[in-house]
């Protein structure tokens, strides 16, 4: 019995420890395999995400080409690692772009879609931009943002600061080194990119100097109601009589938006410089982003005006042929010049230039002479570093063009004939909330008078702005901004200023082709463009951002550049940044 009861107990023990490891086992089982499948299921969901993004990144980059002023193409690829891929097919839909993007990670495929238009407005990346004429600095002034100018940057002491970066870019010369048309009327022209017609045209020129080439100009403007896509400019040698040899430098865009629906000067700088030989052929060769029968450009031409080239065009079926009539050449002009330089100005951020002499850089330093035999000591902060070549001229976000457009716009509303001026005791009414004007003399305001507008504002003579008197827009333009355009010169003086709609958001741009632009105590929410004139800012003088050929800073000045007008939209403006209407995953 005693036997029987250890045998039975024995076996019980064994069992007991079945029965646990089996409940153990169970129990394992039951954490390790959902937490394997958890596992998976993170795996999957991580490469899921890494798809989705690998999606989205190609929808990022269409944005970016679309605001770089660059033409789509039909699909776009871009590269990573291991096996994530990206890609997308760009359509046009109406009036927007359609990207329609797959991102893969192996076997784990995600779809996006995103649809942009083209807005209105105009972009103003630098606080400063300024053309031949250069920037003076003088006297404690100060530029908070970033210059490029195409002229020289000179300071005269050390409390002249820049606190972003300065370029000051090779100068193009005043007088055209090759040219047909700067007294030209057009007699017609060419039509390009449009349905089943030009592809392409070229102009052939005859090269007079080795000198470096910094600005093509081309007379053309657009058709339709809505923007062509941006044309492509291109420099060729000359081939057997054909623009199909060798190309010299690097693509140039012409942005539909500084085209305007009439005639008008368009200019381009390659970036870098173009060197060409002297006494040879090379073609100026315009290229249409695709063809529309409701949206195209008309290229300007002369009869037997220029006597050194000919004018070429070519179809979809890639042959070059003369056009009818013969004997046409597109109105063009070809600029050379020299390289420009920084001196005597503390800059915040990169100096570059060919010439940075006496100057104190805290970023790099982007220059080729140092303008003192090679001796930072006795001239910059810090050597020059000769890595990068010297920068390129730079065109302007507006052209003559748009304030010819925004003239004819003004003159559609009321028109004031006479010099006009303005004050509280005036009788005029100090408010044209409902309508655009046009004043055919001088505008004076002056002693607290306010102008309230509705519209643009075209003076044909000067503006003058004294005695805290504003200019400033309807409440209903919103975040919206407005224009004035004046013919003379716009002058502003004790407190008088420029206000926008209320909205911090909202601003006003001046605009003038040749009339000079004085800044005196104050200024207001101002952008300020003048593009073959100059700006004075003198006396705690303010403005949001100036364009301007020629730019001089005196007396404890101020030009503070706020981020916000790189996206910045003009109601009355040219079309300009591209606006998202809609982004997201869809399913295939």
């Amino acid at each position: 019995m005693k036997n029987f009861n250890n045998k039975s107990r024995g076996q019980v023990v064994i069992m007991t420890v079945l029965g646990f490891l089996a409940i153990s086992l169970a129990v394992i089982s039951a954490v390790v395999v959902p937490t394997a499948n958890q596992i998976k299921s993170v795996r999957d969901l991580h490469k899921a995400k890494q798809g989705y993004l690998a999606a989205d990144s190609v929808n990022e980059e269409a944005f970016y080409r679309l605001n770089q002023g660059q033409t789509l193409p039909a699909s776009i690829t871009l590269p990573f690692s291991g096996d994530i891929s990206a890609s997308a097919e760009v359509a046009d839909v109406g009036d927007t772009i359609q990207v329609t993007t797959t991102g893969a990670n192996g076997e784990t495929i995600r779809y996006a879609k995103s649809v942009f238009s083209e807005g209105e407005g105009a972009s103003f990346n630098y606080g400063l931009q300024v053309g031949n004429g250069g920037l003076s600095m003088k006297n404690h002034t100060v530029i908070n943002g970033n210059v490029y100018s195409n002229g020289n940057i000179v300071g005269d002491d050390d409390d002249v600061i820049i606190t972003g970066s300065a370029v000051a870019a090779a100068v193009s010369n005043i007088t055209a080194e090759v040219t047909n048309g700067t007294t030209t009327i057009p007699i017609g022209g060419i039509d390009l990119g449009r349905t089943s017609a030009v592809e392409e045209i070229a102009q052939s020129f005859l090269m007079t100097t080795t000198t470096p080439v910094l600005r093509i100009s081309v007379n053309l403007k657009k058709i339709g109601a809505t923007n062509p896509s941006n044309l492509e400019l291109e420099i060729r040698a000359d081939s057997s009589g054909n623009p199909t040899g060798s190309q010299q430098g690097s693509d140039m865009t012409i942005s539909a938006a500084i085209v305007a629906s009439s005639y008008g000067w368009i200019d381009v700088y390659p970036s870098p410089s173009i060197s060409l030989n002297n006494n040879q052929t090379y073609w100026i060769r315009l290229i249409s982003g695709d063809t529309k029968a409701s949206k195209y450009y008309n290229i300007a031409t002369s009869t037997g005006a220029y006597a050194n080239g000919i004018i070429k065009t070519k179809n979809s079926d890639d042959t070059w042929s003369t056009p009818s009539p013969s004997g046409q050449d597109a109105l063009f002009e070809i600029y050379t010049g020299y390289s420009s330089k920084i001196d005597g100005v503390s800059v915040g951020g990169t100096a570059s230039a060919f010439t940075v002499k006496d100057s104190t850089v805290t970023g790099n330093l982007y220059c080729q002479d140092d303008g003192d035999g090679g001796d930072p000591d006795d001239s910059n902060n810090k050597p020059c570093d000769t890595s990068q070549a010297p920068p390129s001229t730079l065109g302007f976000s507006v052209s003559e063009a748009n304030i010819d457009e925004w003239k004819e716009m003004a003159s559609t509303g009321q028109v004031y004939n006479g010099n006009l001026s303005m004050c509280n005791s005036c009788g005029y009414e100090a408010s044209t909330t409902d309508k655009a004007l046009k004043v055919i003399g001088t505008l004076d305001l002056s002693n607290d008078s306010v102008l309230t507008l509705g519209g643009p504002l075209y003076v044909t003579g000067n503006l003058n702005i004294s005695n805290d008197s504003i200019i400033q827009l309807a409440s209903s333009y919103g975040a919206g901004d407005g224009i004035v355009v004046v013919e003379g010169t716009t002058d502003t003086n004790n407190a008088g200023q420029f206000l926008g709609s209320g909205n911090s958001a909202s601003y006003i741009m001046v605009a003038t082709k040749n009339g000079n632009i004085n800044i005196r105590n104050h200024g207001g929410s101002v952008v300020l463009v003048t593009l073959n004139g100059t700006a004075n800012f003198t006396n705690d003088a303010t403005a949001k951002a100036v364009t301007a050929y020629k730019m001089n800073m005196f007396n404890d000045s101020v030009l503070n550049y706020e981020s916000g007008l790189t996206n910045i939209n003009f109601t009355t403006g040219p079309s300009g940044s591209w606006t998202v209407d809609s982004w997201g995953e869809v399913s295939q």
